[in-house]
């Protein structure tokens, strides 16, 4: 039951700054563990002796139940009151806690300050932020603006010599497609007139074959006359 409401207790612990103490020192209550010895209770039977027989003449050794106890060791928490430093604030050897600690690490040249009761960053122009990590220096948006111009033109530039190419390679197709339709042309004109050269011996020749000359008649010669 002690150990239960110990930590009970221990939910509800808070930390206060102490007002006799001086800077940021904070009194707080520090969790600790012991150990102790306590009767453990259990069932256990009890030997007794009692008068039995007829005439109870006789002792008689019985067992009854009882309650025997043991003693146990245990770990139980107790809280004692300690003074340190409160968050945000680290002793400097003085035993003030005067020196600020920030919340993580302040960046890009930022510093940390006692700025009322909790310490932060102090940042150097062109940067904000809990750490200092936001850059708003002008400077960096016109880099960025000179860099994403650059991109842009580069992009422009490598899809015009990639236009220009296709056009000069669709150009250079055509001409060649061209070419080859007029060799094909000549190639096939060729040999429809190396075709037709038998044909035409072979024609002259039946039409010599079946054409014939009509003959001229003689005229008869005259007889000769005898002196």
């Amino acid at each position: 039951m002690a150990s239960f409401l110990c930590y009970i207790y221990s939910i509800f612990i808070f930390v206060r700054a102490s007002s006799s103490l001086t800077g940021h020192v904070c009194s707080r209550l520090r969790a600790e563990t012991y150990q102790t010895t306590y009767d453990r209770a259990f069932i256990c039977p009890e030997r007794y002796t009692t008068a039995c027989g007829q005439l109870d003449w006789r002792r008689c050794t019985k067992y009854r139940v009882s309650t025997c106890y043991s003693p146990t060791e245990k770990y139980a928490l107790r809280y004692t009151a300690v003074e340190e430093c409160c968050i945000g604030w680290r002793d400097a050897g003085d035993g003030d806690c005067s020196v600020p600690v920030c919340e993580g690490r302040c960046e890009n040249g930022g510093h940390c300050v006692a700025s009322g009761t909790i310490p932060e960053c102090s940042c150097p122009e062109g940067y904000n932020g809990d750490r200092c990590q936001n850059d708003i220096s002008p400077w960096k948006w016109s880099h960025l603006t000179v860099g994403a111009l650059v991109v842009v033109i580069a992009l422009v530039a490598i899809s015009l010599l990639v236009f220009f190419y296709c056009q000069r390679r669709k150009r250079n197709t055509n001409h060649s497609v061209d070419r080859i339709t007029l060799k094909e042309l000549d190639r096939e004109h060729k040999k429809r007139l190396i075709d037709a050269e038998p044909e035409d011996e072979q024609t002259s020749a039946s039409l010599s074959g079946k054409v014939s000359v009509p003959e001229t008649p003689r005229e008869p010669s005259a007889p000769l006359e005898e002196d």
